[in-house]
């Protein structure tokens, strides 16, 4: 693979560089690059030793790793991997034949993973499914393929384990398309860095990334959330007037006006997504350039399978977004008895409402340790 360059960020990773190094040659990397961020453990040599291209990086952290990279790969396709043993570089040839249809090609991890990531992975991909309209099951994972130009025009700005949501929200903004491929995953080798409250932080880059993408459509749905303080600000004041003859004026326009800036921003918001989707689409309409003579075949079709049955995941998945429509429902529904002046059914109502969404965040968490 030619046309191919094999990139790898480093950090004091000599137990897995020069295993992961001689795992690439066999799987048929000829052009390997590891960007070192300064280890002290004698990586660089090992990766060296290996036949590798070692070059220090600017700056620090991953997403500088990724950025001093691009300025040295010449080839129109390129591949990156964590250097700490948990990806199998036979995986990416996997990702590296997609890419004669695809833009992006992401390798969604199959093997053990702690409970945290395993749930921070799960609301990571429906916040990404959420904002740009890109259902992916593993957001956070630290192989994946893509076309070169692709990489050099979403010119990552994150640092950290961040990268890769940013990577893929500037992408998507761009008309690139997005692949996921099954791979597998294994336990690392030397110490951990990524924490588990890089998740917070992996998220708030994804919500910044989605304003500078859509920035209409992010305070659009910003406004829709001013619907649910209008409503219960409203059902407060009318039950003052019509039950206790006490009028509250101002604060009836100011339920108003968050009522109607909810709603008008709740129907604007799909008008807002399609615009920067139908900008996608016309970038995407650009004919690509690159080879791909290069490129290993695609894998053979896989045979006929019958149709999956839903398991009891499929099962509790659906339950738990019942109890969240009964939540609203029972919501709204107390919110009426109590505008009313039906204080014990209200509260009633309320309770319940309660026990919904307790149930309905206890079965999504469930779901979330399985996938």
């Amino acid at each position: 693979m030619d046309c191919v360059t094999l990139v790898i960020p480093t950090l004091d990773e000599a137990e897995a560089i020069g295993k992961v190094i001689e795992e690439a040659r066999r799987a048929g990397f000829t052009k390997i690059l590891v960007v070192d961020g300064g280890s002290r453990d004698g990586t660089p040599q090992i990766a060296a030793e290996k036949g590798a291209v070692v070059i220090g990086q600017r700056g620090r952290g991953k997403g500088d790793a990724i950025a001093t990279a691009l300025d040295y790969v010449d080839t129109p396709y390129l591949v990156v991997i964590d250097g700490d043993y948990t990806y199998p570089p036979e995986e990416a040839a996997k990702l590296v034949a997609y890419l004669r249809h695809y833009d992006l090609v992401l390798g969604a991890r199959q093997g053990p993973m702690p409970l945290i990531y395993r749930v921070g992975n799960w609301l990571l991909a429906r916040a990404i499914s959420l904002m740009y309209g890109v259902r992916l099951r593993d957001p956070l994972t630290g192989m994946y393929a893509a076309r070169t130009e692709v990489l050099r025009r979403a010119a990552p700005t994150a640092q950290g384990f961040d990268i890769e949501t940013e990577i893929i929200a500037k992408a998507v903004e761009q008309g690139a398309s997005v692949r996921e491929v099954p791979i597998q995953y294994r336990k690392r080798l030397g110490r951990k860095k990524l924490k588990p409250w890089h998740g917070l932080h992996i998220l708030w880059r994804a919500v910044r990334a989605a304003y500078t993408a859509n920035p209409l459509l992010a305070l659009y749905l910003a406004g829709a959330l001013l619907a649910a303080p209008g409503l219960a600000l409203g059902g407060w004041v009318a039950y003052r007037l019509f039950y206790q003859g006490v009028p509250h004026y101002m604060l009836g326009l100011l339920a108003l006006g968050l009522l109607l800036l909810g709603l008008v921003s709740l129907a604007l918001a799909p008008l807002a997504a399609a615009v920067v989707r139908l900008r996608a689409q016309i970038a995407r309409a650009t004919p690509r350039q690159e080879p791909t003579d290069c490129l290993p075949p695609l894998p053979p079709p896989p045979p006929p399978q019958p149709r999956r049955r839903p398991t009891i995941w499929d099962r509790l998945e659906a339950t738990a977004r019942g109890l969240t429509i009964a939540f609203a429902a029972t919501l709204s529904a107390a919110a009426y008895f109590l505008a009313v002046g039906d204080t014990p059914t209200a509260n009633k109502l309320a309770e319940y409402a309660y026990y919904f969404l307790a149930a309905a965040t206890v079965i999504y968490l469930a779901v979330a340790a399985k996938q």
